[in-house]
């Protein structure tokens, strides 16, 4: 059985992956919190370059699945940071979801306001565009129109949502991206099924 920091390891180095839920039940076992995108963000922020430059090799290695997820229920959504997790109480919040393609860069969508209301959500932040784009920049190693921002917009069907940090080799870009809770298809741009994932403590570092 692996312990802590051989997990972690294989998680930087793209050997060790799994869904969502997967992640979640793996750090329930060893009593920690899986790591949401408000993590990532607030690494973006406050880490040192040492481990900004190891995030980013994982960043290239392989998605990074967070523990944030958005559930639509019918044309009502919300979202939630620490889903599952048996540690702490999950944070849950409305939200809603704007209607953008894949091809929809950081900058742009921070140009709207429906745009900045959604990544403020997602990071869990009231940061104004400017620093929102500063920090995605910092953690991610990309300028703001080289990352992606996907959103599945308003649907009046029931369905969940994990967030995923991701680079996606065949355009040469950063993805903010969501994929379903339960889908088995790959992340685009790779030949993932599923993801690495950390632990808040190590996102903390």
């Amino acid at each position: 059985m692996k312990n802590k920091k051989q997990t972690e390891k294989l998680a930087i180095e793209g050997e060790e992956y799994k869904t969502q839920n997967g992640w979640t039940e793996h750090y329930n076992g060893l009593g920690e919190v899986m790591a949401a995108a408000p993590d990532y963000y607030n690494a973006g922020k406050d880490a040192g370059r040492g481990f900004l430059r190891r995030i980013k090799k994982e960043f290239n290695n392989t998605p990074t699945v967070t523990s944030t997820r958005i559930i639509h229920n019918n044309s009502d959504a919300k979202i939630v940071h620490y889903y599952g997790s048996g540690v702490i109480k999950p944070v849950e919040q409305d939200i809603v979801i704007p209607v953008f393609s894949c091809d929809l860069n950081l900058e742009e969508a921070l140009e709207t306001k429906d745009g900045l209301a959604y990544l403020q959500k997602i990071f869990n932040t009231e940061d104004d565009a400017k620093t929102v784009k500063k920090t995605l920049e910092r953690l991610s190693g990309y300028d703001a129109y080289e990352m992606l921002v996907c959103s599945k917009g308003k649907n009046d069907k029931k369905f969940e949502l994990v967030i995923n940090l991701a680079y996606l080799s065949n355009t040469d870009s950063f993805l903010i991206y969501r994929s379903l809770a339960n889908y088995t298809r790959t992340i685009p741009g790779t030949n993932r099924l599923h993801g690495s994932g950390r632990s808040c403590r190590v996102v903390g570092e």
